[in-house]
């Protein structure tokens, strides 16, 4: 009896509370999964990350994993996972930023608001998690939130070498994902460059409220970063629009 105890219950806890059920991811299962997965996998306590020649500082409630490693994990698609990402820092959710330069980068992924969902007695209710340190490893890196002496020396890191041999996923990868239409690849990456890096976040986040709003009338991406359509005070109104059929009429000879 014992032994199962440990066995179910001796790996860390997550406290649920009853208003997620009112929060729109309750209403899809996968991203609710999702989101508990990122909860677990987030360090829960503080360490360091060598990226080339640079050292960075990753905090609680953050993981330096790569896309391809949260697509193992969700069991899905990098391309879905930077739309699920978008969706949840649109919601101020989480937020993501680059770290590291060329091959040695990877993504910052942060929770907001960590420390509310660790407490173990929150002063409020959050989204729904209090998360507790589990034990054992995953795929994709080393797991840092077994609460036992043994982890100790793992200095609060959710990240492996393995991620960095993965392809750097960058700015414009993400954008060329989430907008959706493939067009012209060299041409956008020459204007991407011209384009100052303190924008790309946010065309990151207007690029899927923008397709959305387009249609079927999805402007080229090209267009869409020359015409700066991010910088835009209103989205397209195209969503529930068709393209009109065109009727085809032959050129008939004059004297028939």
């Amino acid at each position: 009896m014992v032994e199962d105890y440990h066995n179910n219950y001796g790996s860390g806890w997550i406290s649920l509370f009853r208003s997620v059920k009112k929060h729109w991811i309750w209403s899809d299962a996968s991203k609710l999964k999702w989101w508990i997965t990122i909860l677990f996998e987030v360090n829960h306590s503080e360490g360091k990350l060598a990226l080339g020649y640079s050292v960075h500082n990753i905090k609680r409630g953050q993981s330096a994993k790569s896309l391809r490693t949260w697509a193992n994990e969700f069991e899905t698609s990098v391309k879905t996972v930077v739309k699920f990402f978008t969706m949840l820092e649109n919601d101020g959710m989480i937020t993501r930023k680059t770290i590291g330069k060329g091959k040695q980068s990877t993504t910052l992924l942060t929770v907001c608001e960590y420390d509310t969902y660790q407490s173990k007695q929150p002063k409020k209710e959050t989204l729904g998690y209090t998360q507790e340190p589990r034990k054992g490893t995953h795929k994709g890196g080393t797991n840092n939130n077994a609460n036992n002496e043994n982890n100790d020396n793992n200095d609060g890191l959710d990240f492996s070498e393995e991620d960095l041999e993965i392809p750097v996923v960058t700015d414009f990868d993400l954008f060329w994902m989430a907008y959706d239409k493939s067009i012209a690849l060299l041409p956008c990456q020459r204007e991407w460059s011209e384009i100052d890096p303190k924008e790309y976040p946010k065309i990151l986040i207007h690029v899927p409220k923008f397709v959305a709003a387009s249609g079927n009338f999805l402007c080229n991406p090209l267009k869409y970063l020359k015409d700066r359509r991010w910088l835009d005070k209103d989205l397209p109104n195209y969503a529930n629009q068709k393209p009109k059929s065109v009727l085809f009429k032959p050129n008939l000879h004059p004297d028939q």
